[in-house]
């Protein structure tokens, strides 16, 4: 339903944001951001130095994937799960591996081969920790993108919906909220896409609110859940 006051309200302050960033431009358009599109936060914030297994390999991967060296990436992470093989002692780090392979593929476009991946990590984490752990709803969010990027909104719903099952349970905490957030826009942008204005807003609202505990107003990424917003009202 179109709401002139809502749209203008929220679109003002999108813009405001926006503005008050001289980079946001080109903070928009950098391919970490690119990449952070197609897997959730914490595959850049994880704690690598967590695992029992050397953890360089996946850093030296995940840099690789941040500057664009998709190859290279892939080189390592295929490295990893050769090793795998024969050394057990690396099966904890394969859904973080496959998550970042699958990554690899999609900013390739290689789409059925990204899907296979991130099906793999889910695989793995169900093993490793079970089907509620954090690192599943990471799983569920690359998918959910996978199909989206694929314009299967029903299955991308489905898959964004249970991540934010299971964060929405999880411990409190800065990165979880964050993730949090990222899955109300996404289901957000998915109810935009199937025409669910009402829904959409919803979403839209739940994700700003955990943004401005996160980030501040001031962020550019609060400008980015307004335009959001603006949006769905003028819909």
């Amino acid at each position: 339903m179109l709401n002139f006051k809502n749209f203008i309200k929220v679109t003002y302050h999108g813009l405001k944001m926006g503005s008050q960033s001289s980079n946001f431009k080109c903070q928009h358009y950098s391919l970490k951001r690119l990449t952070q599109q197609h897997f959730p936060i914490s595959l850049f914030s994880h704690n690598f130095m967590s695992f029992s297994s050397s953890p360089t390999d996946l850093q030296i991967a995940s840099k690789h994937l941040q500057t664009g060296n998709t190859k290279e990436a892939l080189q390592v992470l295929d490295n990893i799960i050769n090793d795998s093989k024969t050394n057990k002692a690396l099966e904890p780090i394969l859904t973080m591996t496959y998550l970042l392979k699958g990554t690899c593929y999609s900013l390739e476009g290689r789409s059925e081969e990204s899907l296979e991946a991130y099906t793999q990590g889910l695989k793995w984490i169900r093993q490793y920790q079970g089907e509620d752990h954090i690192d599943a709803a990471s799983c569920y969010n690359c998918i959910g993108r996978h199909y989206e990027q694929m314009g299967k909104y029903e299955e991308a719903l489905s898959y964004f919906d249970k991540a934010r099952k299971i964060l929405a349970k999880a411990s409190s905490g800065l990165e979880q909220e964050a993730e949090l957030s990222n899955s109300h826009e996404c289901i957000g942008r998915i109810h935009m896409a199937l025409g669910r204005f009402h829904e959409a807003i919803e979403f839209f609202k739940q994700a700003l609110t955990l943004r401005r505990k996160i980030v501040g107003e001031e962020h550019p990424s609060i400008g980015a859940c307004y335009t959001s917003l603006g949006r769905a009202y003028i819909r």
